[in-house]
């Protein structure tokens, strides 16, 4: 949306599966977010997607200096479920470390799943 305010508090840390912390890096969420929604548009209606995406999270996310990388995973797949389901699906297969078919079936039916109501 045009004229959202950027965030006041700024997300500093992000605590990875792993216990390690590093600080938050918005390109990576961006190419991250980018490279699942390849395909899905032009390079640039795709990067400003990642853009725009990326943004959302951080506003969700501002009033926490540091998160972790499965509240980042989690805000990501639920603003891109909003604008593109296929790249949700992409990123959740990632985020949640897909590993079986069923993996795929269970989020492909659970976005069908939200769209219906």
């Amino acid at each position: 949306e045009v004229g959202r305010a950027r965030p006041s508090a700024k997300i500093a840390q992000v605590i990875k599966r792993d216990g390690r912390r590093e600080p938050f890096a918005r390109h990576k969420l961006e190419r991250s977010i980018g490279i699942c929604s390849k395909g899905r548009g032009s390079s640039t209606s795709v990067r400003d997607l990642a853009t725009e995406i990326t943004r959302d999270v951080e506003l969700e996310l501002s009033e926490q200096s540091v998160v972790t990388s499965g509240q980042l995973a989690a805000e990501t797949i639920r603003v891109l479920r909003t604008r593109d389901p296929i790249a949700a699906i992409r990123f959740a297969s990632t985020a949640k470390q897909f590993v079986s078919v069923e993996d795929y079936e269970a989020e492909a039916l659970g976005l069908r799943n939200r769209s219906r109501s």
